[in-house]
């Protein structure tokens, strides 16, 4: 069967490089760029069916970052002010719109082979049919977004 590359902390390694948090989106996708490469040339090499995709999972987010944060607690101490917390899936920034948020997960996606749903938090209210039917129209056709996940959630 197909090995799974899932992709992990991408949101923290994109601000990592040259530009930062100005050249989120734009280092995002060089990375994945360079995943997908590197995936596509180990496949001719190997034969083996690689699946580029992107870890959902927060647990798995939460191990890496701890295990990162044990083996380079110097390097990871300089980067962040805190512990290391990656985030989970292909968002990059926190706090969006959901049409922006789907907006960025649309264009990072087209790099995966396989891609998680956009979770977009919604508070109760917003659950009426024409607010859910106008979001999701939204969505839909402004953005290349390949899958949503509506969550209820409180607003703050």
């Amino acid at each position: 069967g197909p090995t799974r590359i899932a992709v992990e902390g991408l949101a923290d390694a994109a601000r990592l490089l040259p530009g930062g948090e100005g050249a989120l989106e734009g280092n995002a996708r060089r990375l994945l760029a360079a995943l997908r490469a590197a995936c596509e040339a180990e496949a001719a090499r190997t034969g083996a069916r690689l699946v580029l995709c992107a870890n959902d999972d927060a647990a798995i987010s939460e191990r890496f970052a701890s295990l990162d944060g044990q083996a380079a607690e110097n390097l990871m101490a300089s980067a962040f002010d805190a512990p290391p917390a990656y985030a989970t899936g292909l968002s990059l920034r926190r706090g969006l719109h959901a049409v922006e948020a789907a907006q960025e997960h649309g264009l990072l996606a087209e790099y995966l082979d396989e891609a998680p749903a956009l979770r977009v938090g919604l508070a109760p209210e917003d659950f009426a049919p024409e607010s859910l039917a106008g979001l999701l129209q939204k969505i839909t056709l402004q953005t290349a977004c390949p899958a949503v996940e509506i969550l209820a959630s409180s607003r703050e």
